[in-house]
């Protein structure tokens, strides 16, 4: 998405790898919208470390599935805990429940109002281990961009 939604200035991509950007985001929404409209299973993840897609932003992979394939947040976090696992064949994870193996990020808001809530977690329980107040490095200039980007779409599709 970053290299088909952000101008050529910001990424300082070739015409080439924008216009290979572009067909590869196109398809990567048709896919996205043929597979809700045949009720495929779905599953979520991302290319973290790729440029513009950190580690870090995982939150917005998820905003995006609600800004392109019109899913609402409830289903997105369905699809990335529990659905996901139940594809894998994990039916002991993906689930708060007695006897489930789970790992979980605790975070202040509720992510049903905005995926940015995962933003900076207050605590991520990941095989039985307690994180406080986990930190990552970030990257100010991407994730000022992404935000910008992330704003304008927002706004473009309220729009419409």
């Amino acid at each position: 998405m970053p290299f088909a939604e952000l101008d050529q200035s910001q990424t300082g991509v070739s015409d080439v790898v924008k216009g290979n950007g572009e067909e590869i985001f196109r398809g990567m929404v048709e896919g996205l919208q043929g597979a809700l409209e045949h009720d495929v299973a779905l599953g979520i993840g991302n290319d973290s470390a790729m440029t513009y897609v950190t580690h870090y932003d995982f939150w917005r992979e998820l905003e995006a599935w609600t800004m392109y394939g019109g899913l609402s947040r409830a289903h997105v976090l369905h699809v990335a805990t529990q659905g996901y696992a139940d594809m894998l064949g994990l039916t002991s994870k993906g689930r708060i429940e007695p006897g489930k193996d789970t790992d979980m990020v605790v975070v202040s808001q509720s992510p049903l109002d905005g995926f940015d809530a995962l933003i900076s977690p207050r605590m991520v329980v990941a095989r039985g281990e307690i994180i406080d107040q986990p930190q990552v490095e970030r990257f100010d200039e991407v994730d000022a961009d992404l935000n910008a980007l992330f704003e304008r779409l927002r706004k473009e599709r309220a729009a419409s």
